[in-house]
């Protein structure tokens, strides 16, 4: 029984593990390593929104060219044309295993658009709600000033016509 769990866990287990992201001579690359080797037909490179299931990603360039029995595999991630951090991108690769087609998708990432790099969903710093509206948040702030000197003007005019009348 023990040894059909030890099975169960090595075929079952995702084989990919975390992404991580270099750029050389301008280009910019996912390299993914594999747990163990995996006979690899195909990868691609998913989009999707923030709160998107594996179902829900789109595929945006689809490439062969790293089949067979493989460790890892470099993605370059130059031919994703539209990048936005709104976004959350994958990395799916089609594993020939026992002669079916499994997909496993890797850990989600996005692209900081401030620093001009790839990160991990999971360490991506979002710009606190303040920076993000902060058009609106001065616009209040320069008007509640504006309504403040108006109201200490109004005041020291009513206080003046007072004094004049005593």
């Amino acid at each position: 029984m023990r040894i059909f769990f030890y099975f169960a866990v090595f075929f079952c287990s995702t084989p990919l593990n975390s992404p991580f992201f270099k750029k050389r001579n301008g280009i910019h690359y996912a390299e993914l390593p594999f747990s163990r080797t995996v006979d690899l037909k195909s990868y691609e490179i998913m989009v999707g929104k923030l709160d998107a299931k594996e179902n829900d990603y789109i595929s945006v360039d689809k490439r062969r060219d790293q089949s067979g029995m493989r460790d890892g595999v470099r993605v370059k991630l130059d031919s994703v044309k539209n990048k936005n951090n709104k976004q959350l991108y994958s990395i799916c690769i089609e594993e020939m295993l026992n002669k079916k087609a499994k997909k496993w998708y890797s850990e989600p990432f996005r692209f900081d658009s401030r620093n001009k790099r790839w990160v991990l969903d999971r360490v991506y710093e979002e710009d606190p709600w303040y920076v993000e509206y902060q058009g609106y948040v001065i616009g209040a702030s320069v008007l509640a000033g504006l309504g403040l000197i108006a109201m200490i003007i109004k005041r020291y005019i009513r206080n003046k016509n007072e004094e004049e009348y005593l």
